[in-house]
């Protein structure tokens, strides 16, 4: 049985270069005009544990699976959807192993240890899975080419 651990990245700071190269890879269009260097600054600055934002890393046995951040908005230029998942980014050899439910759930749970009630997320690839965990589309944003959802979870106590 696969074993996915969660941490913070604050405790795993030599994942930085790898999730760096990951998210230039995968979204070369956003990424092209950053340097790793400049993005890997933006991976240190999540490295908090006790404020926004707090990036959370997923390991499979030892090996860095994948990552998500709590951050101070869901969707960049609608404040009013705070505070949010997002950077939800899983390495394809362990896609659909069920490591994104856990950053996500995770996620969840580290927005209702800091005293959130309703946390946001959107994504254009990802709804499926975030309905199966109970998350409420609230809205549906044109960006460029993509259809962009927006979700709502209330958190439990």
């Amino acid at each position: 049985m696969t074993m996915i651990k969660i941490a913070f990245l604050a405790d795993h700071a030599d994942a930085v270069p790898v999730l760096a190269r990951w998210f230039r890879a995968q979204w070369p269009d956003y990424f092209s005009t950053r340097t790793l260097a400049a993005i890997e600054e933006d991976f240190h600055a999540d490295a908090n544990r006790d404020r926004l934002p707090t990036r959370l890393v997923a390991f499979v046995d030892d090996d860095l699976a994948g990552t998500i951040v709590l951050r101070e908005r869901a969707f960049g230029g609608l404040p009013a959807y705070s505070p949010g998942l997002g950077g939800l980014y899983v390495v394809a050899p362990y896609r659909r192993r069920g490591v994104g439910a856990e950053l996500i759930r995770a996620g969840m749970d580290l927005s209702r240890g800091q005293g959130y009630e309703i946390v946001y997320a959107a994504t254009s690839v990802a709804h499926g899975l975030f309905q199966r965990l109970g998350w409420e589309r609230v809205a549906t944003i044109a960006e460029g080419d993509e259809q962009v959802g927006l979700y709502r979870c209330v958190l439990a106590a």
